[in-house]
Parts: C-alpha cells; sequence; structure tokens
C-alpha cells in the first residue's frame, strides 16, 4: 500500500466536540492592533502635551500639534515595527522592551524635530511643548504595553493566542525542532506523530509516537493548526502524501528547516517561535481575513433577524396551521473541520429524515407539504439557519452543508470534496447563485458544485461575499432546481 493510500483512506469522522475552537487568534492581528493602539497613544500624548503645557504657560497652534503628533505617530510605528517590538515575545514579556521602546521613541521624537528643522519651522513650535510630548508619551507608551501584556494574560485570551503545533517525524530533525520550540510560551506541542514510511524509534517512548490516523482525528478533537513536517530527506513521497490529506484540514502545514533543500523555491518562509520553516500549505481564511469575516457574519445575521422578525412568525403559524409536528427541523451536517452541527431550517416535510440513508427530495414529492413546497422554492425554509450564523457554526456566505449520509458518500466519489470544510458552510454561495443547487442526481452535477465551491474558497474577499448576497434574492432564492 503506498503512503497516501495508507493515511487516506479512512473516512470516518470523529463525534462533534462542542468546546472546540474554530481557530487560535493570529498573533498578526494582535500586532497590528498593538500598532494601531501605539500610534494613537503616541498622537494622543501629542494633544495631553498641549493642552498641558499651553493651558499653563502660552497660547499655541492646534493645528501645528495635530501635524506634529500625526508625524511622530506614523514614525513611531514604523520604527517600532523595524526594531521587532511587534514579536509576541516584545509585547507580551513589556519589561524585555521598555528599554528598546524608550529609545524608538525618542529616535521618532528626533526625527520629528530634525523634519522641523530642515523645512525652517521649527521655531513655530514650543520647546515646552515638544518636552511635554515626549514625556508624555513615554509614559503613556509604558503604561499602554503593561495594560496589553495584562490583558493577553488573562485567563480568557492567554489559551487562544497559543499556537498548538503537531510534530510528524522521529528522527533527529524531530527532536532539533521539539528542543527550539518547547520554551516558547506562545507554542504547545500537543505531540509527536511518526510518519507513514518510518518505524517508531525504539529509543523513544512509544507513547510519545503517534501514527498519522491520530494526528487526523486531534487535529480535529484537540484543536491543532499547525503541524511541522521534520522528515528524513528519503520521506519526500510521505511528505507530500501527508501534505495532500491535511488539505482538507483547516491548518497550515510547514517544512522543517534543514530536511529538503527548498531555499530556491518559491514557497514562503515563516517564523514559528525560534524554529525558521518552509509554508507547504496555509488555510483559507486566517489572520484579519478570518477577523472581517467573522464580523460581517455575526452583524448581517443580527441585522437580517430582526429584519425577517414578522416573517419567521408568520411562516411558523402557517405550518403548525397545515400539518402536526415542529416548526423548525433540524440535521446533522458536517460543517468547519469537518464538525457536525445541527442545521436549522423550517420543517417543510411530513417525514424528518435525519440518519445514514436519506433520501433527496424530489419534484412533486409526496412528502412536501403545501407550505413546505412553497417554502422550498423560494428558499425561505433556509431562514432560520442565521440562527447557525449567530452561534458561530455557519457563515451568511459559503459552501452548503449537506446531510451527512450524502457527505460521505460523495467523499468517495469526488476527490476534492472534503476541502469544503476548510471554511465554515453557508446559507447562500457562489455555487448557488450561479445556478448549482437542489438534487444532484448525477454526480457530475455534484462536482460542478464543489468547483465553485473551491473557486470561492480560494478567491474570498469582502466584496466578493457583498456580490453573492446582492445576487441571492435574484439568482438563489427562486430556481427550477429549488422544489
Amino acid at each position: 500500500m503506498s503512503a497516501a493510500e495508507d493515511i487516506s483512506d479512512g473516512n470516518q469522522r470523529p463525534p462533534w466536540n462542542k468546546n472546540r475552537s474554530k481557530g487560535p487568534i493570529s498573533f498578526r492581528v494582535v500586532a497590528d492592533l498593538v500598532m494601531l493602539v501605539d500610534g494613537f497613544t503616541i498622537f494622543f500624548a501629542g494633544f495631553l502635551g498641549h493642552y498641558f503645557y499651553f493651558s499653563l504657560f502660552a497660547d499655541g497652534s492646534l493645528q501645528l500639534t495635530i501635524t506634529a503628533s500625526f508625524i511622530g505617530a506614523l514614525l513611531s510605528v514604523i520604527i517600532f515595527r523595524r526594531r521587532g517590538l511587534y514579536s509576541p515575545r516584545r509585547i507580551d514579556r513589556w519589561w524585555d522592551a521598555v528599554g528598546k521602546l524608550i529609545a524608538s521613541w525618542a529616535i521618532a521624537f528626533l526625527a520629528v524635530v530634525t523634519i522641523g528643522f530642515l523645512v525652517k519651522i521649527s521655531d513655530t513650535y514650543s520647546r515646552g511643548w515638544a518636552i511635554s510630548w515626549f514625556v508624555s508619551g513615554t509614559a503613556s507608551l509604558i503604561v499602554v504595553r503593561v495594560l496589553i501584556s495584562a490583558v493577553l494574560k488573562h485567563p480568557s485570551v492567554a489559551p487562544a493566542l497559543v499556537r498548538r503545533v503537531a510534530i510528524v517525524g522521529s528522527g533527529e530533525q524531530a527532536r532539533q525542532t521539539i528542543q527550539h520550540l518547547k520554551n516558547d510560551n506562545h507554542i504547545e506541542i500537543v505531540g509527536t506523530y511518526a510518519s507513514p514510511l518510518v518505524p517508531n524509534n525504539q529509543s523513544e517512548p512509544r507513547s510519545h509516537q503517534k501514527q498519522i490516523r491520530d494526528l487526523l482525528e486531534n487535529v480535529q478533537t484537540k484543536q491543532i493548526y499547525d503541524v511541522i513536517l521534520a522528515l528524513h530527506r528519503n520521506e519526500e513521497a510521505s511528505l507530500w502524501a501527508i501534505a495532500e490529506t491535511l488539505a482538507e484540514y483547516p491548518v497550515s502545514v510547514y517544512l522543517a528547516p534543514e530536511a529538503f533543500d527548498l531555499r530556491n523555491s518559491h514557497l514562503k518562509i515563516e517564523k514559528i517561535g525560534s524554529v525558521t520553516t518552509t509554508t507547504l500549505l496555509s488555510p483559507p481564511l486566517v489572520g484579519w481575513h478570518r477577523v472581517i469575516k467573522g464580523l460581517e457574519d455575526r452583524v448581517l445575521a443580527a441585522a437580517f433577524l430582526l429584519f425577517f422578525a414578522p416573517l419567521f412568525l408568520f411562516i411558523a403559524i402557517a405550518i403548525k396551521f397545515e400539518s402536526k409536528g415542529p416548526v423548525f427541523f433540524v440535521q446533522r451536517r458536517h460543517g468547519f473541520n469537518h464538525e457536525v452541527i445541527p442545521v436549522i431550517k423550517f420543517r417543510t416535510m411530513s417525514a424528518l429524515e435525519d440518519g445514514n440513508s436519506i433520501v433527496q427530495a424530489t419534484r412533486d414529492d409526496d412528502r412536501t407539504t403545501r407550505v413546505g413546497r412553497f417554502l422550498r422554492r423560494s428558499s425561505l425554509d433556509e431562514l432560520p439557519q442565521l440562527l447557525n450564523v449567530v452561534k458561530g457554526q455557519m457563515s451568511i456566505v459559503g459552501p452548503r452543508p449537506h446531510a451527512i449520509a450524502h457527505n460521505e458518500m460523495y467523499t468517495t466519489m469526488i476527490r476534492s470534496y472534503s476541502k469544503r470544510h476548510t471554511v465554515k458552510p453557508g446559507i447562500t454561495g457562489w455555487a448557488q447563485i450561479n445556478g448549482y443547487r437542489g438534487a444532484t442526481p448525477d454526480p457530475k452535477m455534484m462536482e460542478k458544485r464543489i468547483e465553485y465551491d473551491l473557486f470561492y474558497i480560494a478567491n474570498w474577499s469582502l466584496w466578493l461575499d457583498i456580490k453573492i448576497i446582492l445576487l441571492t434574492p435574484l439568482r438563489g432564492l427562486v430556481h427550477p432546481n429549488a422544489y
């Protein structure tokens, strides 16, 4: 059996873990936020110095204060970034960075003074104000960094900033990688996993060497989002087989530094703690993209729920009036990272199917009620999924989730099918507004739908989401395949 077959032939997913997070907070986002806070702090310190000095001693121009404070803030964050003051260690351990922080702020301050001298406007500024600005800026920066460090150490925040890393490999390369990472407070090594082609190292405890199958399960159940491949040079086949399998999960896959000579490749170099790695795979929607997508979902879902509240009530009454049974139909489907989620819909049928064998609805299906037929044709039965979005289980826009029985069937039929689960499923999507919705009696129809889903994942942008949302009432709601 080949390496690819050895690690890919299982389709069973682990049970739904309700406590699983949707991924760690990117420290790049944290660093950018700290940078914005630093810039605002220095800008605000200019105002503080202005009102303190000029209210006591003289009159001064607020416009000149605004100009100098803005330039000082801009130069400061540029210098801070260049001097590494936005690295995890320097942000987390403020006392290690306070000397460099003050020195960098002094350089930025002197640069502003120099600019004023060169353009011959330094006489228009008060030296008293400038000194007040520097002193208040220094004190404010230190106080802000202390507060930021305290927030990042809070029990509700700190765990989300830890990168939970898995190491694949059993030789010297793996040991060196673990040695470099184990003392980093922002990295937790969840475990080491033996590669398929190399036997377990008998000199190490077997409990420390798990198999690749365990890795795939733990990616889902233990919140692993970074995998480092520390393999031997003769394991290139295993490397690409593992990477191909992990492409179906929302994880970043890295190659340990000296394992393969890829210095002349176009692959991205990234630091994980003190280890320099080569990036093989990056999941979609990380960093600021994930933040923007999350804000988009929560804000729009809350707004739509308020807007459609009267319609919800009317539909609920119509369903109860026509037939006995619940207003809502909850069906288990696979979501982000193959997690099983309860997808909510208005009940449209007399039969509520949610098992290992589900028959797709057909045209003029006897199971569909009269109200249900209207709801399905207009896609209004999907509206309750706004509640799934508010709960963080789904997105407004994304690949449509399928029933578990259908999901497992298509996973074995379509090679790239599982890559849909690297993002949250959506109420509407790129495939739906392009006509690929409803029943899929022909597997080629599903292949086309998957093609559009993967295009959306690879090309996500806020503007693409807005386009899909605006086109949904025109193309995605009423469709011949909706029955």
